[in-house]
């Protein structure tokens, strides 16, 4: 849950279960469409860019939200559109700064996929 939170740019949801004791160091893994893809241009141009994709595999949420705001900006995304992902990136960096998190694993696997 709190990876896709995380992804998603929910970062109510974030403090939430970081409040609760979710765990930020729990790899996750799992593919997740592009906001701006999906959301940018006349509808069916819409249609068509919807399978853009960014999968993760055994990273941890700081990881794939990283992942997902750096896809989201080679996408076009502009500031306003990341401001809830980068203030769930903000949380869960507090959290590891904290060392609740380990920040520098580097065992994420990314890669951008369109499918």
């Amino acid at each position: 849950a709190l990876c896709v939170a995380a992804v998603r740019g929910l970062p109510k949801v974030v403090a939430y279960l970081l409040s609760c004791g979710a765990d930020p160091t729990i790899p996750s893994s799992g593919r997740f469409r592009l906001y701006t893809q999906g959301n940018s241009g006349t509808r069916g141009e819409r249609n068509r860019k919807t399978n853009v994709s960014l999968r993760c595999n055994h990273a941890t949420p700081l990881e794939f939200a990283r992942a997902m705001r750096q896809a989201e900006t080679q996408a076009g995304a502009s500031p306003r559109d990341l401001k809830g992902l980068n203030q769930s990136i903000e949380q869960l960096e507090r959290c590891s700064a904290a060392g609740t998190a380990d920040a520098t694993s580097a065992a994420a696997d990314t890669k951008l996929k369109a499918t």
